[in-house]
């Protein structure tokens, strides 16, 4: 029974894995895609996952395909870092060095497994003897037979006339269909699709849970960054104001039980109302970690309070009582709530209202993550940190405490933060990769030069760390 709750468990985190980050990351990569397309620049695959390739079909020019591997999607864009690009920069347009663009060009086909793309664009048939061509062309047996040296032949030709159409022709239509080519403008333009269109994708998902069944969410006055650690702790309760979303608002939570009564039970105050003030203090200023401060400093103080039930005004004293050897009042502070938009003209505004505080909040917390990572704080900076497999186990426990509400919620969250994390000036990242154009711009392309070990290097710190942060998260989960 154990194993067969441990494989429930694991295909469960699956799951969500698939049904949250697969459609955010695809939405990212669908981005660049589109800003490509916009400017004309070919694109020769679209794939959801990673290969190895499963099944994929030529539609309009390029080749949609869906890989093994479910792990996020990809953009092939033609003229960025590839053997093209390299040839343009790393040697004299007009120098007749066709042979060694048709070697270096047709390696880097048959490993992309483009022999159908770059057939089709020079409108030549494409039959199932190219998928043995293709998968066998490292075997040394299937190399000296004369179908692979008739194939081979007909596929350096191609990639000859490829050549001639990018350097050798005075029409430079053709050249002008790669990345490498567009304006900075362009290119930044290209590059920023993907951050573009996590944003649009979060706006679009906070929209039809504002108009379908609601959007679970909360702001984080607790901490002022996101913590994923603390995502389930507080029930969500229905928001009175419907979807207008107002950071600053406390809405009390006042647990009742039939063994004892705390004295918000005795002053008749219930979940779900709005505090105003406490003890003379605004509520935007107060969080429950400053509002237990204050009991436990004054434990013998009586507290005046104004708060709102429904639309009517009341004020109450609060003298704390002891109960299970704790001072407390009972009460505690929340803006997790249940949002829903009155109207749906309405809703675009709420949904951008929602969208915009979460982008900004977002952004701090990305300011803080590395403000603490390079300082003695650097614990609370991992701890803030999640991983795939913490994002599925966080999205499991949403689902059950909210429903497709909490998990609407989760996926624009995710996807805002998506959106911050690759515009950072990384080299690996959306935002380095901006970087490295406008220094090209600047310097010229001797750039290019160094860009492969800039964006390597940084690739596999952030893969080192993101094991880092799996294994944590791991043992996290493993621990409750």
């Amino acid at each position: 029974m154990y194993i067969i709750n441990s494989i429930t468990t694991f295909l469960t985190y699956v799951m969500w894995f698939l049904v949250v980050m697969i459609p955010l990351v695809t939405i990212h990569e669908f981005g660049h895609f589109i800003f490509a397309r916009l400017f004309k620049v070919k694109v020769p695959e679209f794939g959801i996952g990673v290969p190895p390739k499963a099944v994929g079909k030529r539609w309009k020019g390029l080749t949609w395909s869906l890989n093994w591997i479910p792990l996020g999607a990809f953009v092939r864009i033609s003229g960025d870092n590839d053997s093209a690009e390299k040839y343009y920069h790393l040697k004299n347009i007009n120098q007749e060095d066709k042979p060694g663009y048709i070697q270096e060009r047709l390696s880097e086909v048959l490993m992309l497994n483009d022999v159908e793309d770059i057939l089709t664009r020079f409108n030549l048939p494409y039959d199932k003897s190219w998928d043995e061509y293709s998968k066998n062309y490292k075997d040394k047996n299937y190399i000296n037979t004369p179908e692979f040296k008739s194939k081979n032949d007909i596929l350096s030709g191609v990639i000859g006339l490829e050549y001639d159409s990018y350097f050798n022709s005075k029409n430079k239509s053709e050249l002008n269909t790669l990345f490498f080519t567009r304006n900075l403008i362009q290119k930044i333009l290209i590059l920023v699709g993907g951050v573009t269109f996590n944003l649009l994708g979060a706006l679009l998902i906070i929209f039809i849970a504002l108009n379908t069944v609601g959007l679970s969410a909360r702001s984080t006055f607790e901490s002022g960054v996101l913590d994923f650690s603390y995502l389930t702790n507080n029930k969500t309760i229905t928001n009175p104001d419907g979807s207008k979303f107002d950071p600053d608002k406390r809405v009390l939570i006042i647990p009742e039980s039939k063994e004892y009564t705390t004295p918000s039970n005795n002053a008749g105050i219930k979940s779900n109302n709005i505090l105003l003030e406490f003890d003379s203090i605004p509520a935007k200023e107060l969080t429950n970690s400053k509002l237990q401060q204050l009991i436990k400093a004054t434990p013998e103080k009586e507290f005046l309070i104004t708060y709102l039930d429904g639309k009517i005004q009341k004020s109450a004293v609060l003298k704390p009582a002891l109960i299970d050897n704790r001072t407390v009042i009972g009460m505690s502070l929340t803006n997790s709530a249940i949002y829903k938009s009155n109207s749906f003209v309405e809703s675009f505004k709420d949904a951008w209202d929602h969208t915009v505080y979460y982008t900004k909040l977002t952004v701090t917390s990305t300011f803080d993550f590395f403000s603490n990572l390079f300082s003695p704080r650097y614990q609370k900076a991992i701890d803030g940190t999640a991983s795939p497999v913490m994002i599925s186990y966080i999205s499991n426990s949403i689902f059950n405490d909210f429903g497709f509400a909490g998990i609407l919620w989760i996926m624009a969250l995710i996807s805002i933060s998506l959106a911050v994390f690759n515009i950072l000036p990384i080299p690996a990242l959306d935002g380095g990769r901006i970087v490295l154009v406008i220094l090209e711009k600047v310097f010229g392309s001797n750039i290019k030069k160094v860009e492969p070990y800039l964006v390597s290097s940084t690739y596999f710190v952030l893969l080192g760390f993101m094991l880092f942060i799996f294994g944590k998260d791991i043992f996290t989960i493993i621990k409750k």
